[in-house]
């Protein structure tokens, strides 16, 4: 996790100078100065990155670079799913924060009236509940078969959410 998180940050400060680079009208090969900042990336044993860079709404580069799965060699495209985790959930709270002001939704909203046919321990639970973590939602993690070696997509947490019928406490 560690070594994901550094990996991250690392990405993040490289794509930060390279929005500056573009600002200031830089227009050295683009491509080139990118896939000079992110050969660290594209050594074995390292994993890789995904690159996007817009300016106006105009993607000028988009880009795999290094390994998606080290043990297969599978190598990083634009199109790689990479599970963030937990380093997501602020930007998750902050668009949930904007749909509610701009009347998208309300914090008492819960689990049933924006997922119709959940299971009826989601009619208390308020999206309010789930930014502050206090749902008591079943972590999906225990659900997850063992020997599970195939990486899960969110289709397949929310059928493992909808599979159960209660919750650890009462939200």
């Amino acid at each position: 996790m560690k070594g994901t998180r550094i990996n991250f940050l690392w990405a993040l400060i490289v794509i930060i100078l390279i929005s500056g680079m573009l600002v200031n009208g830089c227009r050295q090969s683009h491509e080139n100065r990118i896939d000079e900042l992110f050969a660290e990336f594209d050594r074995p044993g390292v994993p890789g990155a995904a690159v996007l860079v817009a300016r106006k709404g105009e993607i000028i580069c988009q880009k795999g670079y290094g390994f998606a799965n080290l043990e297969t060699g599978e190598r990083v495209t634009e199109h790689t799913n990479f599970r963030l985790a937990s380093m997501t959930k602020q930007f998750t709270a902050m668009c949930i924060m904007m749909l509610k002001e701009r009347g998208f939704l309300s914090y008492e909203d819960t689990m049933t009236d924006i997922f119709p046919g959940f299971p009826p321990y989601g009619s208390a639970i308020t999206v309010r509940h789930l930014l502050t973590h206090t749902s008591g939602l079943i972590s999906y993690e225990s659900l997850i078969p063992e020997g599970q070696t195939e990486q899960l997509h969110d289709r397949d947490v929310f059928a493992y959410m909808t599979a159960q019928d209660s919750t650890y406490f009462t939200p």
